[in-house]
């Protein structure tokens, strides 16, 4: 296996990288994807999270991005009190800002509004909040209808694969 990095992280969850030259990759032998793909399976088998990665740069709003995604993974309230705050979201109007609804729904559940943002952010990353837009929601801003001040890079197709 060629793995570069596994990341722990305190809730003894993994992410495991690989990291290659883009031009390694697009020019790889049928054996070096297959390889690519056990690899890949050995850590879903695991269930690792499995990152491949190289030199194209990012910009500073998908890097932002990704770091508010990950700041779930450091929920740790426990299933009750993620069922209770995406209970009361469900509950609240769909077209409010998120912050507000995120805001009503940690005072209805008691916890301060850093944990229910988390307990959001969790629930994204694992896939228990689930809504269909229909368009690109850009998760700096509040409402997806609002202008985005973050130029792509590269296209969510291009993302295909990449994270798994």
């Amino acid at each position: 296996m060629t793995t570069d990095l596994l990341v722990t992280f305190s809730d003894r969850s993994h992410v495991a990288i690989h990291a290659k030259y883009r031009k390694e990759q697009l020019e790889a032998s049928d054996r070096q994807i297959d390889l690519k793909l056990i690899e890949k399976q050995y850590w879903r088998s695991r269930h690792v999270k499995f990152l491949v990665v190289d030199e194209t740069p990012y910009t500073e709003g998908r890097a932002n991005q990704m770091v508010w995604a990950l700041d779930g993974m450091f929920w740790n309230e426990g299933d009750a009190a993620l069922a209770a705050i995406l209970r009361y979201l469900s509950l609240t109007p769909p077209r409010a800002p998120m912050n507000e609804r995120i805001d009503a729904a940690a005072y209805a559940t008691g916890l301060c509004f850093e944990d229910a943002v988390r307990a959001f952010k969790f629930a994204m990353l694992n896939r228990k909040w689930v809504v269909q837009l229909g368009i690109e929601l850009v998760l700096s801003d509040p409402w997806p209808s609002r202008p985005s001040r973050i130029a792509p890079v590269l296209s969510a197709r291009s993302f295909k694969g990449v994270f798994t």
